[in-house]
């Protein structure tokens, strides 16, 4: 169990359309929804795609929805600039920080399994 002040914070996860950014945002929104907390999702775009963005956040609310239930209190937030920058400072007063992986590659799979 986390401190007492840690159920009021958010959880903010990253959303860029990817496989592994959509399991980010159903773990983030099962988290949430555990936590009694809520969700804040974040796309870090380039200057100029602020329509693309949004698109992509009303998706990624969808995905949060439908793995934590249409309660949960999710907010979008589109943003521009380097993005592990961004979603550094856009979590500097969250809960937690959730994040995609790309993998690992086939060759390191094979190694480690």
């Amino acid at each position: 169990m986390g401190s007492p002040g840690e159920a009021a914070r958010q959880i903010v996860v990253g959303a860029d359309g990817s496989a592994s950014a959509e399991r980010a945002l159903r773990w983030a929104g099962r988290e949430a929804a555990r936590r009694g907390t809520s969700v804040q999702i974040v796309n870090v775009g380039q200057p100029g795609a602020r329509e693309a963005s949004q698109h992509l956040l009303e998706r990624a609310r969808s995905t949060v929805h439908r793995a934590a239930g249409d309660d949960l209190d999710v907010s979008l937030r589109p943003l521009e600039g380097d993005a592990a920058k961004v979603l550094v400072e856009a979590s500097a007063d969250a809960a937690l920080l959730v994040v995609g992986t790309r993998g690992r590659g086939a060759l390191v799979e094979a190694v480690l399994g």
